[in-house]
């Protein structure tokens, strides 16, 4: 390589002004040929391979023009001592949820209040804005920043998150211009002649032209996006200067001591050149080496099923959402699809349309509200549970009555698990995983309720020493822990081992005990005295 670099400096030094004129019907040739070429398409983000394109993916497929809307999220901050929740602050953020939502472009508005989205101390919220397209108008985000600016003109503290007000990159122009400038300027000062200094920069601009030329006009025919062209300018120009200052002050070292010019030419091409093909080719190794490949544990593609059938793939655990307010449907759709392991396959505003969807998704799980017109929560329950058909569908009650009779109806039918519409996020996500792995769950407001309900009418089958002499004491601890209502992963934080292991123990002493599920088991835990029912507060 460094002989051919050699003989090529020599022969470019002896023959210069034809291989300017080559260089120079290169940059035209390429410069026609790209106002030829169509247009380079936009940048589409897409990135085979990761998890985040392969979620984004399965939004496209499971609902067609939806993972192209834009979200915004409006966070408030209350001055210190106040709480969101106080009369006036709260009256700010309804008004401002309100003004947005009436928005053209905009489809729905989560209030932090109806969300929960309010943090421990209560000085932070957020609201979510839901739009009906990925291209907004300056009219809709005029119209937020309004209400944004009507906010903080009132006292709080208003941010906007999301790409709807963010402020698009622009990559050329005054910021180039000026680094080049500055580049020329420290050039000038340090090698004190401006055909030195100018010469650098007149073969990273030629390079980077040619290069940004090219790209117009094949860009198309590559697939490549309009931000290569970023890209190219950006990191052209660095190595350009870069590379070209190398050989240039290698030229000068060798002219110093006293070798011709053509010879001095011939040297620095052979040894500083010869670092800069091996540099520049580490860079082009370097940039193949940030395309992302598919391998073997990486997501499938979303053109698949929702992966369940593969089975070294991950499990999605399908969900049915049942629940008479709208605004409750959505705020639940998007903190499940947030997860890729859980799916959304329809949603139910009454009893009815639950059983009937239901029948015809066969979904994993049924998130079921009690209190709904026409057919209610529990009849809509009893008639998924009695049905051979859906026998693989598990209910879980999300509700805000967590009362006995409820609590028992819901049991009775063959719910799966109760819950309240209290609980966090994390909780109901863990609490879907559970009962769709099989396992019963209780909040621990149920599981009291349950007790107070049964304990004094069902008796036990054998006297209660006996009945527990055959569980380990791992196995009654983790029982009384289920008793108290915690989910496997509470239990497995609480004693810090795996999920597994707890599950692995409370199977053995559901076998042990002859407990049918959870529930029963639960119940055993109290009827026993392994644990005991706290007076109410």
């Amino acid at each position: 390589m460094a002989a051919f670099l050699y003989r090529l400096g020599r022969l470019a030094f002896r023959r210069r002004w034809y291989f300017v004129l080559v260089w120079v019907a290169v940059l035209g040739g390429v410069g026609f040929a790209s106002t030829t070429a169509s247009e380079l398409p936009d940048d589409t983000g897409s990135m085979p391979g990761i998890e985040a394109q392969h979620a984004l993916g399965l939004m496209r497929q499971r609902f067609p023009g939806d993972a192209e809307t834009a979200t915004a999220r409006v966070v408030f901050v209350v001055p210190a001592g106040e709480q969101v929740t106080d009369a006036g602050n709260r009256a700010i953020i309804d008004r401002l949820v309100g003004e947005v939502s009436r928005g053209r472009q905009v489809a729905g508005v989560v209030s932090p209040f109806q969300a929960r989205a309010v943090n421990e101390d209560g000085s932070t919220a957020y609201a979510t804005v839901m739009y009906t397209s990925g291209d907004l108008t300056d009219e809709t985000k005029d119209h937020l920043r309004e209400a944004v600016d009507q906010a903080r003109a009132a006292g709080l503290t208003v941010d906007v998150g999301g790409p709807v007000l963010a402020d698009e990159p622009e990559v050329g122009g005054l910021s180039e211009l000026v680094g080049v400038a500055l580049a020329a300027l420290v050039l000038l000062i340090t090698f004190g002649s401006l055909v030195a200094a100018g010469l650098p920069l007149v073969t990273a601009v030629l390079g980077v032209g040619v290069s940004m030329l090219t790209i117009f006009a094949v860009g198309g025919v590559f697939g490549l996006s309009a931000t290569s062209s970023t890209l190219a300018s950006m990191l052209g120009l660095a190595v350009g200067i870069d590379y070209a200052l190398f050989v240039v002050s290698r030229y000068r070292e060798e002219r110093a001591k006293g070798h011709p010019p053509q010879e001095a030419a011939g040297l620095a091409a052979g040894t500083a050149g010869s670092a800069v093909v091996f540099a520049g080719l580490t860079v082009v190794v370097a940039l193949a080496g940030l395309a992302p490949t598919p391998t073997a544990g990486s997501p499938s593609p979303p053109n698949c099923r929702s992966c369940s059938d593969d089975e070294d793939g991950p499990m999605t655990i399908r969900i049915l959402l049942a629940d008479d307010q709208a605004l409750l449907r959505t705020t639940f759709r998007m903190l499940i699809e947030a997860n890729l392991d859980l799916e959304v396959v329809g949603e139910a505003a009454d009893g009815e349309e639950a059983v009937a969807l239901t029948r015809a998704h066969h979904p994993d799980i049924v998130l079921m509200d009690i209190r709904m017109p026409g057919v209610n929560g529990l009849a809509a329950t009893a008639a998924i549970c009695a049905d051979p058909s859906l026998s693989t569908t598990r209910v879980l009650i999300l509700t805000t009555f967590e009362t006995d009779e409820y609590v028992a109806q819901a049991l009775r039918a063959g719910a799966g698990g109760f819950l309240g519409k209290d609980v966090s996020a994390d909780a109901l996500l863990d609490g879907i995983r559970t009962v769709a792995a099989g396992d019963a769950l209780l909040s621990p407001t149920a599981t009291r309720a349950l007790i107070t309900r049964f304990l004094t009418t069902l008796e036990p089958d054998a006297p209660p020493a006996e009945r527990l002499t055959a569980l380990t004491t791992r196995e009654r601890e983790v029982m009384a822990l289920a008793a108290d209502g915690r989910s496997n992963s509470e239990i497995a934080h609480h004693l810090v081992v795996s999920p597994l292991t707890v599950r692995t123990h409370i199977q053995r002493a559901m076998t042990k005990l002859r407990a049918r599920d959870r529930t029963q088991l639960v119940v055993i835990a109290y009827q026993t005295g392994l644990v005991r029912p706290q007076p109410s507060r």
